[in-house]
């Protein structure tokens, strides 16, 4: 079963700010000190529900949030955060679902990831290479994601590249953005940037390099010429 799962998050190829999974997470900064109620919700059930306390008598500045556990254990755990750089990160580590969070102060709606604000970040790893179609309705612009196969030397972790930064101006004065397996994609929400939709396009065939082409070909004639010449000194030394 884990094979199974494992192949379909490595193949899902469809996201939007809604699908929080392995590969997908969300991350808000909570206002200053007090008591907040964090509600998780799974197409419009309330399927789980814990508090938040923010004070300046904690060290804490992050808690991450594993939805796969909504449904039993996060409702027994209250986080404790600093009041001044409190971070709640949500993400799924079993699987890609749809999920809102909302976050209350009193009756105030300090958080809903459905309608995400300048305090929100959304990361994202494309695993698949091949060119995707980024839609944002808030922004009413398209912008295409190409992930490349990465080069033997883009590969090694030594070279491994940082993430891609994208808010309301990149995604607004560009029509595509190259990326590679290996790095994210950060989405800053600001400036009426509030969501968006990645719809999978076509794949990329990795390029084969011409070098290591030449040098198999050459290979191949050399061990050609050497069967025909071993075929010949067995054939006359028979003959004798």
């Amino acid at each position: 079963m884990s094979t199974i799962l494992n192949r379909n998050i490595i193949e899902t190829s469809n996201f939007s700010n809604q699908l929080l999974g392995p590969f997908s997470f969300i991350v808000h900064k909570l206002s200053g000190e007090g008591d907040f109620i964090a509600e998780i919700y799974e197409q419009g059930r309330l399927i789980s529900r814990f508090s938040i306390i923010c004070s300046k008598d904690f060290r804490e500045t992050q808690e991450h949030v594993d939805l796969s556990l909504a449904n039993n254990q996060l409702i027994k755990n209250t986080l404790r955060l600093n009041n001044e750089n409190g971070y709640v990160l949500f993400y799924n580590s079993k699987e890609y679902k749809d999920h809102q969070i909302v976050i209350k102060k009193g009756n105030t709606i300090e958080f809903d990831s459905t309608n995400p604000s300048s305090k929100d970040l959304f990361g994202l790893n494309l695993l698949k290479p091949g060119q995707y179609k980024l839609s944002s309705a808030s922004l009413k612009t398209d912008l295409i994601l190409d992930v490349k196969y990465p080069t033997l030397d883009e590969a090694q972790i030594g070279r491994a590249t940082g993430s891609i930064q994208l808010d309301a101006t990149k995604v607004l004065g560009n029509k595509s953005q190259t990326i590679l397996p290996n790095q994210g994609l950060v989405f800053n929400f600001a400036d009426n940037f509030k969501d968006f939709k990645i719809e999978f396009v076509k794949e990329n065939q990795p390029k084969v390099n011409k070098t290591i082409i030449d040098e198999l070909k050459a290979k191949a004639n050399l061990t050609s010429k050497k069967n025909k010449k071993d075929r010949v000194i067995k054939k006359y030394s028979l003959k004798k």
